[in-house]
């Protein structure tokens, strides 16, 4: 194009008009992989136009309903009105500070709080990590990961996702809280996936819906009002969860809140997991240029 302008130019005659075209990767963007080539933005507003939207179905962002069958609320974390968009969770004291409610009546007992995470212990030592590492053994899902090309399993290609898919089917997950109810679709997810999820949350959580629904395998109620024991009730009703359903492959959240407390778990249960000091750094703005020094 730029050739043609510059002979254009130099003739004195207009240069030939040019239709600009783009291609997207699905590799790169797996979400538009359906797309194959688009022509100018034209070509898009028009089929944005020709969409219906009653048969768009948004998931996520926007609370779902977290009632019981006879009306009783169930707790469901109400969000940061200036972190809306990144659905940031707001535990009580965030929230008594922004005059948000908790729910009607539902007390601390199902939100996870500063008491608990200022009570959690210090994370474990490079020894007593390996200790644990060695004394348990590989669930299934890890044990196949091992014995796959890891260069194809982390590759952004269909042979990739087809392996990675393969691990999770039958992985037993836990979750640390569901955060708030918008989030249901990360666990409809999982469920598609053949992923088995284990949830711990406050005992009058809105996640009991999804056990009831069978939308996750167990829900683990969690009392969070006794913030000094709550690391230590939780990790023994883990070890309870690997007797009754079976080995644990791994324990995740997505609730910032519950970061520091699932990094600990997973450490003391010799899962793969950012190490507690690194996730106590992360949101220190202080101590975070003195962690990557070292």
């Amino acid at each position: 194009m730029l050739k043609s302008a510059l002979t254009a130019a130099l003739s004195g005659t207009p240069a030939a008009p040019t239709t600009p075209t783009f291609k997207l990767d699905p590799v790169s963007f797996p979400c538009i992989s359906y797309c194959k080539e688009v022509d100018a933005m034209a070509t898009i507003t028009e089929r944005m136009a020709s969409v219906d939207l009653k048969d768009v179905v948004v998931v996520g962002s926007a609370p779902t309903n977290v009632l019981k069958a006879n009306g009783d609320e169930l707790a469901d974390y109400p969000l940061n009105p200036y972190r809306r968009r990144g659905g940031q969770e707001c535990n009580p004291d965030v929230a008594a500070s922004l005059g948000k409610s908790m729910g009607k009546s539902l007390g601390t007992s199902n939100y996870l709080s500063s008491a608990v995470i200022g009570s959690l212990p210090k994370g474990l030592s490079t020894t007593d990590k390996l200790k644990i590492l060695q004394a348990v053994p590989p669930s299934p899902a890890r044990e196949m990961l091992k014995q796959l090309p890891a260069a194809t399993v982390t590759s952004r290609t269909p042979e990739g996702k087809r392996l990675r898919r393969q691990a999770l089917k039958g992985a037993v997950m836990v979750f640390v809280t569901a955060g708030y109810s918008g989030k249901r679709f990360i666990f409809e997810k999982a469920k598609e996936l053949g992923v088995r999820s284990v949830v711990l949350d406050g005992p009058n959580g809105w996640v009991q819906l999804l056990e009831k629904d069978k939308i996750i395998e167990k829900f683990v109620p969690i009392d969070f009002s006794d913030a000094e024991t709550v690391f230590d009730r939780c990790l023994e009703a883990l070890k309870k969860v690997e007797k009754s359903i079976g080995q644990l492959d791994g324990i995740t959240t997505f609730c910032e809140l519950a970061v520091p407390l699932a990094s600990r778990l997973a450490e003391s249960l010799g899962l793969p997991c950012n190490s507690s000091e690194a996730v106590d750094m992360a949101p220190d703005k202080h101590k975070n240029p003195e962690g990557l020094e070292k």
